[in-house]
Order: C-alpha cells, then sequence, then structure tokens
C-alpha cells in the first residue's frame, strides 16, 4: 500500500526519484554491488527501499559516499534514495543517523536544481520527524532558479500581449473600469519589471488579470496567468494566492503549448519552494509506487526540471 504523504514529503519523493533517474546510470557504475538496486529503485516513481534488512545493508553500503561529494552524481544519487525513503518510510535514516546539518555545505558542488530538491526533502524530513530544527534554508538554497530567472521569461511572454489579450483583462470585470484596467495594464507591461504596487490602489489592473486567469483557452488567460505569477513572486506570495490556481487548474497549466508551458510551470514551482517545508499545491492520490513512466497531471505534482547544463 502506498504510505499516506503530506503534500510537501509527496512532491520531494517525486522530485528524489527524478534524480535518481537522471544520475542512476553513474551511481551504478560507480557501485557494481549496488547497480541491481539501484536500477530498480530507479524505476519508481519515487524510490523506497525493500525491507528494513535490506535498505540497511545498501544504506551500510554507501555510507562512505555520503559525505564525499567529489562524485557529484553518484552523491546525488545516494541521497535521493535515502531521503525519498525516509520521507515515505523513515527507518533506515533514523537507524544511520546521517548528519543532514552537513548537506547545505556539501551540495554546494551540485546544480542548483538538484540542489535545491535534496535540500527541501532534508527539510520536509526533519519537520515530517517533529524535529525542533529545520535546516534554516535561504531562499538561494530553496529555489530550483533565482527570481530574476523566473520572472524574466514570464514578463517577456506577458509583453507578447495581443490587442485581443488586453481587451479581454480590460472588460473582465464586466465592463467596470474598463479605461482605467486598459490604462493601468498598458503601463505594467511597459514597466521593466512588469512590477505592480505591494499598496496602494492595485485594483487596475489586478481585479482584470485576476478574473481572466481563471478563463482556460480564452483571450487573455496566458498574459494574465503570466502577470499574477510574477507579481506573487515579487511580493512572496502576499496577493494572488497560487496555491489556490494551482490546486483548481493543475491539469491545464501542465498542458499548455510552448512557449507558455515551461516559464508558467517554472513560476508555480518557485512559489511552492518559496513555502517550502509547508504543504503547497499538490492534490489528488500519490502513488509514488508506481512506474516512473506514470503520467502525473492528475496528482498535482509539480514537474521537475533538472539544470541545464546536466539535462
Amino acid at each position: 500500500m502506498a504510505p499516506d504523504l503530506t503534500s510537501a514529503a509527496g512532491q520531494s519523493s517525486y522530485e528524489l526519484g527524478c534524480i535518481l533517474r537522471a544520475c542512476g546510470e553513474v551511481a551504478q557504475d560507480h557501485l557494481p554491488d549496488q547497480a541491481p538496486l539501484l536500477a530498480a529503485l530507479a524505476r519508481r516513481l519515487s524510490p523506497i527501499l525493500p525491507p528494513t534488512d535490506v535498505g540497511l545493508d545498501f544504506a551500510k553500503a554507501i555510507e562512505p559516499r555520503l559525505y564525499n561529494p567529489d562524485q557529484p552524481e553518484t552523491f546525488a544519487a545516494l541521497w535521493a534514495v535515502l531521503l525519498s525513503d525516509a520521507l515515505q518510510q523513515g527507518i533506515v535514516l533514523d537507524l544511520m543517523d546521517p548528519d543532514l546539518a552537513r548537506l547545505p555545505d556539501l551540495t554546494r558542488g551540485l546544480g542548483q536544481a538538484r540542489r535545491s530538491a535534496i535540500l527541501r526533502a532534508a527539510d520536509v524530513y526533519l519537520k515530517q520527524r517533529q524535529m525542533t530544527d529545520t535546516l534554516g534554508l535561504t531562499g538561494q538554497d530553496r529555489f530550483s532558479l533565482p527570481p530574476d530567472a523566473v520572472i524574466t521569461p514570464l514578463a517577456d511572454l506577458a509583453r507578447s500581449a495581443t490587442e485581443e489579450d488586453i481587451r479581454a483583462i480590460a472588460i473582465a470585470d464586466l465592463g467596470a473600469f474598463q479605461i482605467e484596467t486598459d490604462h493601468a495594464l498598458r503601463a505594467l507591461l511597459a514597466d521593466p519589471e512588469c512590477r505592480m504596487p505591494e499598496k496602494g490602489d492595485r485594483w487596475h489592473p489586478a481585479e482584470g488579470l485576476s478574473l481572466t486567469s481563471h478563463s482556460p483557452g480564452k483571450p487573455g488567460f496566458l498574459v494574465s496567468t503570466a502577470l499574477m505569477l510574477v507579481d506573487d513572486i515579487h511580493h512572496d506570495g502576499g496577493y494572488d494566492f497560487s496555491e489556490f490556481r494551482w490546486q483548481r487548474r493543475h491539469s491545464v497549466y501542465q498542458d499548455l503549448p510552448e512557449p507558455w508551458r515551461t516559464p508558467i510551470l517554472c513560476g508555480f514551482r518557485h512559489m511552492m519552494e518559496f513555502f517550502s517545508p509547508l504543504d503547497w499545491g499538490t492534490v489528488g492520490i500519490l502513488d509514488l509506487g508506481q512506474d516512473a513512466s506514470a503520467d502525473i497531471r492528475e496528482t498535482g505534482l509539480i514537474p521537475w526540471f533538472d539544470d541545464p547544463a546536466t539535462a
């Protein structure tokens, strides 16, 4: 039976499975005695070790490599296995008692996406086990991409808005304040960062954007979704309820065409990472024991993107 996981634990376990699949072949070459087990674990959506004696034998065999990041792919794969198993079972990691506090330093040689996934998973595990302290991760530790690298593609896409998009957003509030919304929207698109004010009158164009962002397939939907995410990133989740949007329409966002799909998914991922290790946005039944090729759209898991240099 699949474990009953929090959304944060389920999201992290899935990401760790992605890391194992990305790094597993190198790890198998470095650990030939463990290669069959690593290959079997990589075929699951999320790794989970067999019964305790097998898991402990595996942990004993790999322990010397857990604090040696000189072989970064093997290092990442092994931590991915242990942390994913810990989030689902907790047994092996509890018995091993690894020094998780060293992970922020040990992982500095990894790509940012892999480092972020491993550190957030460790933080979720500590919170799940009700430890006194989590790792105290900074934004730089939690984020797969820095904020500017997420905001810029979204803002660039928003500035591709057509006159049809702008009109749809301007009249979204039953046509009220159409002129004001139109002017405010054009000013927002002209801003280098597409930044709405933190305080004061945000109604124009925020209300039109919010309404249009709930109408998939209609004019203005993609532009308003991009601008809502930019606003949420700028203001640390203070206004635009990205979690609610993801819960309501995660399958819509995952089915978007490029060039919109990846920047929008990265925007939602950034907000999830901002709130980590709190539960955020994962919905549905998480059967992490299923095959790695399974379609994750209905689970509500946010797709993970590997570091560009290693993908």
